[in-house]
């Protein structure tokens, strides 16, 4: 599957309608990364088979973004961005901020002031980046009226760690996020959902309390999955990751989840994946395939600017 020759522009707001929800992606720009690098334990065969997605010097495109859920009167957003900074990410060295997150918000119609609810699937500060907005000398709320989330374990973590002072990336955020955020944040539960049928489900590898959401929806499943998988080429090694997703629990997180994934009814959406934030997942025998919503059975089609699919669509 060659994805190369038609792309879409990252300018295309891709969105889905399903049951009572419009879910849109909310990109905040990208960066090249050398695949070798990223996937040290990766062999160069296996990147030949996924030229496709690579440029001419053996660069990944990595996407940044979100999601906003907009069903009634509720407006989720799922993950923050880079924010207007660059800033230096474990695992992924310096990366560019001042993304086009928030004008993509603007374009879906949405004000900062309409959204209901943040959602922070993990505390990394690509997630979290326009979480706060600094006005005056001081760093606000970006979103002033919303309900902020994340789970419990992550938030201890990431608390501790800037209390001990042992993520050196990571001592800008006490006065960008951690105090605007620490007298307003929830915790989330398995067993609550954010918005009607939207759950957030415990992913922990990634980062300690590292939590996706599935979508119930008209009889699909929609799995947002952050970063379980970093590029859909990992969904042919499954034992293949970064530096910044190795740990043992990443794993297991894998294997467990996976098997959802590939179910008839599920639909996966990654924030990484750039182009082609949608699609579905099968079982081949020993290998998944991954299949970006353009084929028939699940296609977009082009909406002005936008770069859209219905459910009659999968």
């Amino acid at each position: 599957m060659s994805l190369s020759d038609k792309k879409p522009s990252l300018d295309l707001q891709q969105f889905l309608k399903i049951g009572d929800y419009k879910i849109t992606y909310i990109n905040d720009g990208g960066i090249l990364l050398n695949a070798k690098s990223l996937y040290p334990e990766a062999e160069s065969k296996f990147w030949e088979k996924h030229k496709d997605i690579l440029d001419e010097n053996g660069n990944l495109f990595m996407t940044f973004g979100g999601f906003l859920f907009e069903a009634g009167n509720k407006k989720v957003l799922m993950d923050a961005g880079v924010g207007p900074d660059k800033t230096n990410v474990k695992g992924l060295g310096i990366v560019p901020g001042g993304g086009p997150f928030m004008k993509n918000l603007e374009k879906a119609g949405v004000k900062p002031e309409d959204i209901t609810d943040v959602f922070f699937s993990h505390l990394h500060k690509d997630n979290i980046g326009w979480a706060t907005t600094k006005k005056n000398e001081k760093y606000e709320l970006t979103f002033p009226k919303a309900i902020y989330w994340c789970n419990d374990y992550e938030w201890q973590t990431f608390e501790r760690d800037l209390k001990a002072g042992v993520v050196e990336e990571n001592e800008d955020l006490v006065d960008k996020f951690y105090e605007p955020m620490k007298n307003v944040i929830r915790f989330t539960s398995e067993r609550t959902p954010l918005s009607p049928g939207l759950y957030p489900i415990i992913a922990a590898g990634h980062s300690p309390g590292h939590t996706i959401l599935k979508l119930e929806a008209d009889g699909k499943n929609i799995w947002f999955i952050s970063d379980i998988f970093q590029t859909f080429a990992e969904f042919h090694d499954i034992l293949l990751f970064t530096d910044t997703n190795s740990s043992k629990f990443s794993k297991e997180t894998r294997i467990i989840i996976l098997p959802e994934f590939c179910k008839g009814n599920a639909i996966v959406a990654a924030a990484r994946f750039g182009p082609y934030v949608f699609g579905k997942l099968s079982d081949k025998g020993k290998i998944l395939e991954w299949e970006p919503c353009t084929t028939k059975e699940c296609k977009y089609y082009l909406d002005g600017r936008h770069l859209a699919f219905q459910v009659e669509d999968l």
